[in-house]
């Protein structure tokens, strides 16, 4: 065998360098938090929530007013977080048919990876099963018939939409994934006063259809998502004069 002369093991440790930084991150990569969600059997979980809420690092507690960033899982139980900063955060998993579940977590530069695995919530598998099987899907947004729901038994419009995978309901503003919607609408008519979710009655719901984006159809200023729902013909157009 012959021996390595200088410019060979100049050109090994050449090798040797460029395999090493190929295997580092990228200083700077912008941060993002992705994972699974699975059941106790392994399997995926679709349309579940995962939140990503700022935390104080020496208390542990949620920030008052910061931005709620968030995913929904898609159908193999896969979500993505993107637009993060680096820092501490409450990461939070919802289901309605599963117990939820949330860690604190310590974002840093590229990729995060955090998965859950959940534990069904007995009391809500009724429920659910109703909802799940009126779900329908397709690019930019889903939609979901209530019609024949037990979970709007005693419920407000405004408590029904926060059941519903991504939304959430906070000081009288509709979010999806954390972000403001853009948008509400019942029966094709813009709602002006979320009070209005408040006073109608959750039952009264037909179907609900959520979608990521405004799209071209809308001006600069509508941006964000866009809640359309529909109320079953004899309640429709009912709550026009209550709110004053």
């Amino acid at each position: 065998m012959k021996p390595f002369t200088s410019l060979s093991k100049w050109y090994i440790g050449l090798l040797v360098l460029v395999g090493s930084l190929w295997s580092v991150p990228a200083l700077g990569a912008e941060p993002y938090v992705e994972g699974v969600v699975r059941d106790t059997l392994g399997a995926g979980i679709p349309y579940a929530t995962v939140s990503l809420l700022p935390e104080s690092a020496e208390t542990g507690a949620v920030e008052d007013g910061a931005v709620v960033f968030g995913s929904i899982t898609d159908e193999s139980g896969r979500y993505r977080i993107d637009g993060v900063a680096a820092g501490h955060y409450r990461l939070v998993c919802d289901h309605l048919s599963f117990v939820s579940q949330q860690c604190s977590v310590a974002v840093r530069s590229g990729r995060n990876e955090h998965d859950f695995r959940l534990v069904p919530a007995a009391e809500a598998i009724e429920a659910v099963e109703v909802v799940g099987t009126t779900m329908r899907t397709e690019a930019g947004k889903y939609s979901i018939s209530l019609a024949e729901s037990s979970i709007t038994e005693n419920k407000t419009v405004e408590e029904t939409l926060q059941m519903l995978p991504g939304l959430s309901v906070v000081n009288d503003q509709v979010r999806l994934d954390g972000r403001p919607v853009a948008l509400v609408y019942i029966d094709d008519r813009e709602v002006i006063d979320m009070r209005e979710l408040k006073a109608l009655k959750g039952e009264y719901i037909e179907s609900v259809e959520v979608q990521n984006q405004t799209g071209s159809a809308y001006s600069a200023t509508k941006q964000g998502g866009i809640v359309r729902i529909k109320l079953k013909k004899r309640q429709s157009g009912a709550i026009l004069v209550m709110l004053h």
